[in-house]
């Protein structure tokens, strides 16, 4: 999985181009740390005009095996993260408007099996997108959200592929 270090390693890059970085992390399930990293770095730049809500966290298993905890775990982060990105930047964004992208995933147009709490949060991603679409058109906000596949993160979930053998 990506590190600060990455993070740093890509400002860097970035830097080397000629453009202004601000680099920092924050845990998208704490508003108030989103909004302790954004509020400052909008002031430095001066402005904000694209937000990328790209928050995600995946545990598998067969409906029996999603606890209270994973499923939980799985909202705070991959939903609610993304509202939280949303809800502190649109403030922002309100007064020459802008572009708002949350990610989603394929997972969210075809289920996929083994992955439940991941599912019904992506399937809330998209939900959330499309409302917030609806609400901030009249400012020059657009939202969309995008749904990647196979994205190679590094994860390995071997338990799954057992649990996929038939």
């Amino acid at each position: 999985m990506s590190t600060f270090g990455d993070l740093q390693d890509t400002a860097k890059a970035a830097r080397s181009l000629g453009a202004r970085v601000v680099a920092a992390s924050a845990n998208v399930r704490d508003r108030e740390s989103l909004r302790a990293v954004l509020d400052p770095a909008v002031t430095e730049l001066e402005r904000l005009d694209v937000v990328v809500a790209n928050a995600g966290t995946f545990t598998g298993g067969t409906w029996d095996q999603i606890d209270e905890a994973v499923m939980t775990t799985t909202l705070e982060v991959n939903l609610r993260g993304v509202w939280n990105t949303c809800a502190i930047s649109v403030p922002h964004l309100l007064e020459r408007g802008g572009s708002i992208i949350c990610i989603s995933s394929s997972a969210e147009q075809k289920a996929q099996p083994l992955a439940l709490a991941y599912t019904a949060s992506k399937h809330g991603v998209t939900g959330l997108a499309r409302a917030l679409a609806n609400e901030l058109a009249e400012h020059s906000i657009r939202v969309n959200s995008i749904h990647p596949i196979g994205v190679l993160t590094g994860l390995k979930a071997p338990a799954l592929h057992d649990l996929l053998v038939v």
